[in-house]
């Protein structure tokens, strides 16, 4: 009788707990804004009164349905971003610009990128300021991206789906403005390409062997200036 009480209680004891393991993986955890700012400082809370000073930051933070808005200003960037995790399917992590207000990252200042442990160069074939890869379900909204000596954006997979860039904008690379690549179920829509140097790394050097008194910049501007390529993109679905 004993044991038959002890087996009982038992029972009630794993149902209760397989009662509140299922409430607490079904009760849905309420979305949350951060924000970004170029006065704000990684230590803080992210909110909008207290604002993170990185989109590094933020992307570590932000989990499955978050948003990120990024106040106005330029931020220059010294290594490439790459969001940090994936949102999930009616759980989107959203990337914007706040409403109204001019947002750059810019990419001047990015010369080296990790590859597995080994830090190579910048590079001008499948490398963007915004590498876009190994993540799902994230939106980015107007925000722009400029001076990049790759490209600007990359959606790269195969490990990638359910990408949308919206408004976003590419100015002065040295490839592709937003390159797709191997990825699936990716939106590109009312987005803008402008100034893209489409000359390649042996092209340039074999440029500086022909005019060796012209520095890079006379180059760029007297040679390069030809193969300039402007473009809009108004909706491109892969």
């Amino acid at each position: 009788m004993f044991f038959l009480e002890v087996y009982k209680l038992f029972k009630m004891k794993i149902k209760i707990s397989l009662i509140i393991l299922f409430l607490l993986f079904t009760i849905s955890v309420p979305a949350k804004e951060y924000a970004v700012s170029l006065k704000g400082n990684d230590i803080n809370k992210g909110s909008k009164d207290s604002t993170f000073r990185s989109i590094f930051k933020a992307s570590e933070t932000a989990m499955p349905g978050d948003t990120i808005t990024i106040l106005a200003g330029e931020y220059k960037l010294s290594e490439q971003f790459r969001p940090f995790r994936s949102g999930l399917p009616g759980k989107w992590i959203l990337y914007r610009a706040a409403p109204g207000q001019l947002v750059i990252f810019e990419g001047s200042l990015i010369k080296k990128v990790l590859q597995g442990n080994d830090s190579v160069r910048f590079s001008r074939q499948t490398q963007g300021i915004f590498q876009i890869e190994k993540v799902d379900y994230l939106r980015f909204e107007n925000i722009e991206v400029r001076n990049s000596d790759a490209a600007g954006f990359i959606v790269r997979g195969p490990e990638c789906k359910k990408i949308e860039l919206t408004g976003c904008k590419s100015h002065q690379t040295h490839n592709s403005g937003i390159g797709l690549w191997y990825c699936d179920s990716v939106i590109v829509s009312h987005c803008e390409i402008t100034t893209i140097h489409l000359v390649s790394e042996k092209e340039e050097k074999l440029l500086m062997k022909l005019f060796p008194y012209a520095g890079p910049s006379f180059l760029r501007l007297r040679i390069i200036m030809s193969i300039i390529a402007s473009k809009k993109v108004s909706t491109v679905k892969k």
